[in-house]
């Protein structure tokens, strides 16, 4: 099969040909899912026999799905590279006429994965759901023979994250007809095994405060309660000492290892080996601590064996690790899309440090942020602060009045007599020297990472990109954004206009002529900047220009039906 894929140039084995090894292995494997799956539905299954059972189906599945990895992987026995581009080429071409299917028939995809889409319905009514789901269902395996759609699950709520990064309550109906809930989380730090069973159980915690039914605020004012309380915990030695073992394994023996530093569990096991006879190889999984030892080492070399923090009077739990390190990132990034908290709220919250964290924006009742209020337009912009000319005091102008004195009338210093409006060129220097810096900020282009565990910040522009977003060099899983955007420089300039704006004030206070031209003349110094400044501009013409371009022919008729528009299905591997 040629190496470019495309529905002409494909050379597939005849239709009346037997099936070969590879097909006749998946479906064994496929099929044995299903019965195990079948076997889940039994409501009167324990929860032990249902662990079993899904770990059961979770085993085959992931033994299918490695078969694509051995055709893709160079070095394997059955290294098919066409083959595999095919398996992901005839899978994003289902997928996406499944998208295009589902939305003919007027229900909306808010996700797709590599096999899987995710349908809103706009309906809560469970059986309903479940009648357009085994409709749609029979209307996609209408049209393929050997691949199935099914309904894997009826999602109450949903948290979808990022790609493959999902918590969800799934409904399912009892024996007795009951509407019994589950949660289920994919791909989210929760689950993962490198992180403290505190970091997961409180990551549980925020994730059902989320998908719960309470309001909005009682969602927040619980989750804020609950990291204060788990801050004083923490500080208080009440945390058992269970929930703080972080646990890795090691992949091969201990002493192959060459970034021994930056491997906590490494440093652990050599040292555990070496001192307390222990006997950790390849394979072990390797329970650690960090300890505030009074080294002043970083974290990644302060790890501790559980059983050395016990037998040891001079080390102890290092809190502020945990809370910093532990807590917040998870926290943060499960918190992302509420826009009443954001990771400074958390990082305050904790009592870590939280400069490093940026203040998202509020929202007004009516769901939007109310930009005409200064004091949110305006929250996040550096203060102008000039120096008098004669005495040198540093005159601080947050608006056109200071104590209903106008700033330009009168210097910070009761003692100067000397106005600001008497050397107002000296003012206007001071103001072109502040705009030309956050002009020079924007323009260096400074990058930071999305991730809060992620500590990269670059000028330097990768070359792979995610959608507009650039990825970050460093973990490669998020995006890079800008520390200082186009909005945060006009606000800035707009704000410096702002502040010397006396024909926003409810009433205007009397001026003699030269501290009245003062004004004037600082304002059209900030003007004369917003001017060249196209951010506010928008070009109407080149928005609408493409309907110029349109030609119609015999006009619409009454009835008839517009083209629907293309569209590409986001998050598709």
């Amino acid at each position: 099969m040629p190496t470019g894929l495309s529905e002409d140039n494909m050379v597939l084995p005849d239709k009346s040909l037997p099936p070969g090894i590879l097909p006749t292995e998946i479906r064994k494997l496929v099929e044995s899912q299903r019965e195990v799956k079948n076997l889940m539905a039994n409501p009167d299954l324990s929860t032990d026999q249902r662990m079993q059972y899904h770990i059961r189906q979770m085993a085959l599945k992931l033994t299918a799905n490695s078969m694509y990895g051995c055709l893709g992987f160079s070095n394997s026995r059955f290294f098919a590279k066409n083959l595999a581009a095919l398996i992901t080429h005839k899978g994003r071409e289902i997928l996406t006429n499944t998208k295009d299917i589902v939305q003919r028939m007027n229900y909306e995809v808010i996700y797709g994965d590599t096999d899987s889409l995710m349908i809103n319905t706009n309906i809560v009514d469970f059986d309903q759901v479940s009648l357009i789901g085994s409709k749609i269902k029979q209307e996609i395996n209408k049209l393929y023979k050997q691949v199935e759609l099914d309904v894997d699950g009826v999602f109450k709520y949903l948290l979808l994250l990022k790609k493959k990064k999902y918590a969800a309550v799934i409904l399912t109906r009892g024996k007795n007809g009951e509407l019994r809930t589950e949660v289920e989380y994919k791909g989210l730090d929760v689950v993962r095994r490198d992180w403290s069973r505190l970091a997961s159980e409180t990551g549980k915690f925020i994730l059902g405060e989320i998908l719960g039914e309470q309001s909005s605020d009682d969602r927040v004012a619980g989750i804020l309660a609950h990291l204060r309380k788990l801050r004083e915990d923490l500080e208080g030695g009440k945390v058992p000492l269970s929930l703080l073992v972080i646990t890795k394994q090691l992949t091969k023996n201990p002493s192959l290892y060459n970034d021994v530093n930056t491997q906590p569990h490494v440093q652990v096991a050599l040292r555990y080996n070496k001192e307390s006879g222990g006997h950790l190889r390849a394979g072990d999984t390797v329970p650690y601590v960090i300890c505030d030892d009074g080294s002043g080492k970083a974290a990644t070399q302060r790890a501790y064996h559980v059983e050395e923090l016990k037998n040891s009077t001079e080390l102890k739990v290092d809190v502020n690790y945990y809370l910093a390190q532990q807590i917040h990132p998870v926290v943060s990034r499960i918190c992302e899309p509420i826009e009443e908290l954001d990771a400074f709220q958390i990082a305050d919250c904790l009592g870590i440090d939280s400069s490093n964290f940026k203040k998202t924006k509020q929202s007004d009742e009516f769901g939007g942020e109310n930009i005409t209020k200064p004091e949110i337009k305006f929250r996040n912009v550096d203060k102008f602060v000039f120096k008098c000319y004669s005495c040198k005091t540093e005159n601080c102008v947050e608006g056109p009045l200071h104590n209903n004195v106008p700033v330009l009338e009168k210097c910070a210093n009761p003692q100067c007599k000397v106005r600001p409006a008497d050397y107002v060129g000296y003012v206007q220097n001071q103001l072109i020297t502040a705009i030309n810096s956050y002009i020079d900020k924007y323009y260096l282009y400074e990058m930071y990472c999305e991730d809060p565990m992620c500590t990269n910040e670059t000028t330097a522009m990768p070359l792979n990109f995610a959608g507009r977003f650039p990825v970050c060099t460093s973990c490669h899983s998020s995006v890079l954004l800008k520390k200082y955007t186009e909005n945060d420089l006009y606000s800035q300039i707009t704000y410096l206009y702002h502040i010397f704006d006396l024909s926003k004030l409810a009433r205007k206070p009397l001026l003699d002529y030269q501290v009245d031209k003062a004004y004037q003349d600082v304002r059209g110094t900030v003007q004369k900047r917003l001017e060249h400044c196209a951010y506010s501009t928008v070009d109407l013409s080149g928005m609408f220009s493409v309907f110029s371009q349109i030609k119609v022919e015999g006009g619409v008729e009454e009835g008839d039906d517009f083209p629907e528009e293309e569209e590409d299905l986001e998050d598709l591997d």
